[in-house]
């Protein structure tokens, strides 16, 4: 709230007024930054938490942006929409749950290993 020189001075009523609009800004953003940090930590939480359904898992996140396949005691994921494919999420899932993460290629494909830890 900005007052000229020539502008006659906001009166008391108004300014707290303006104060409360401020204090509900704040308070919705404090929400708003809350919910996403719990979001963020429960994502976060799910790709840390060692699996049993592994396959499955890993199946369901690559969805048709690769193919998952049984490979030397882990897994080889083909990588068919680099672009989209979920990197992240896959390879902090092998890693958390205990596999040696390598990238390959078998021809124009990149492939990523995930190969159980010694």
């Amino acid at each position: 709230m900005q007052v000229s020189e020539y502008e006659e001075p906001p009166t008391l009523e108004e300014l707290m007024r303006w104060l409360e609009k401020l204090e509900e800004k704040v308070r919705a953003y404090r929400e708003f930054r809350l919910k996403k940090l719990s979001e963020e930590r429960a994502r976060l939480e799910s790709l840390t938490a060692p699996r049993s359904d592994l396959d499955t898992y890993l199946e369901s996140v690559v969805g048709p942006k690769g193919r998952v396949h049984p490979c030397y005691g882990g897994f080889a994921i083909e990588v068919f929409k680099p672009e989209e494919f979920p990197w992240c999420v896959v390879i902090l899932t092998l890693i958390n749950n205990g596999f040696e993460v390598v990238f390959s290629r078998r021809g124009n494909t990149p492939v990523i290993i995930g190969k159980p830890s010694i």
